[in-house]
Parts: C-alpha cells; sequence; structure tokens
C-alpha cells in the first residue's frame, strides 16, 4: 500500500533506480564495433545496468538493462500519479468555496436578492429600449 506522499516500489527496483540515477560506471562503455562483433559486453551490462554506446569516442547511445527501464519507468509513473494527486488536492482545495451547492427554496430566495438588488439595472435596462 503506498503511503501519503510515498512512492510505493520494491527494494530491489528502488536500487535499481537509484544506481541508474547515480550515472554511468567507468568500465560500462562499447564501442559500436565491438558491440556489433562480438557479444562480451552483455556481461558488462547485467553488472553496471547502463551502458554508453560509443562510436569514435562520442556518446551515440545509452543501452539499459531491461530490468533498470522497467524500474526507472514504474518510478516516473509512480512520481506522476503522486503530481496528479497532489494537483487534484490543490484544485479542490482552491475551489472548496464553489462547492456549497444550493437548491430548492434557499436557491429561489438567493435568486429574488439578486434580482431584487439588480431591479434598477433591469428597469433601465427596458425603458431604455421603448425610447
Amino acid at each position: 500500500m503506498q503511503e501519503k506522499g510515498r512512492i510505493s516500489m520494491s527494494h530491489d527496483l528502488l536500487e535499481r533506480v537509484e544506481k541508474f540515477r547515480s550515472g554511468f560506471d567507468l568500465g560500462s562503455r562499447v564501442n559500436v564495433t565491438t558491440m556489433s562483433r562480438s557479444t562480451s559486453w552483455r556481461p558488462i551490462l547485467s553488472e553496471h545496468l547502463t551502458m554508453e554506446v560509443l562510436d569514435r569516442n562520442d556518446t551515440i547511445a545509452v543501452m539499459i538493462d531491461p530490468e533498470t527501464y522497467m524500474a526507472v519507468k514504474r518510478y516516473v509513473e509512480a512520481l506522476e500519479e503522486e503530481l496528479e494527486q497532489v494537483q487534484l488536492q490543490a484544485m479542490f482545495a482552491a475551489r472548496a468555496d464553489l462547492n456549497d451547492l444550493q437548491s430548492g427554496e434557499d436557491l429561489e430566495r438567493k435568486a429574488m436578492e439578486s434580482l431584487l438588488s439588480m431591479q434598477d439595472g433591469i428597469d433601465d435596462l427596458f425603458d431604455g429600449e421603448q425610447d
């Protein structure tokens, strides 16, 4: 169950997200040539969770371990849900005074009071059209 203001995720998923957020480890790089010719980079990806793919020493891509990708995805989704809840709470708090709906005799009385308070303006409107 998710506590208010806390993201509910397993310990393993949070560790993967934290490791991903901390950046690339030394040795977690593979050049395009090595990547296309062998699979020796796969154990390194499993160990480091992320790898830079280099072409002439320029980063052209980033590979992410599938489980890490899913952990980051779940983390972002949980953050979005939390943000949405906070936005809804703020919206309802800002509109709290608008939730006092009236009906029946109370609504009729308020409408009559409103019309009577604007009677002079209404009379002027109709009198002006008759001239």
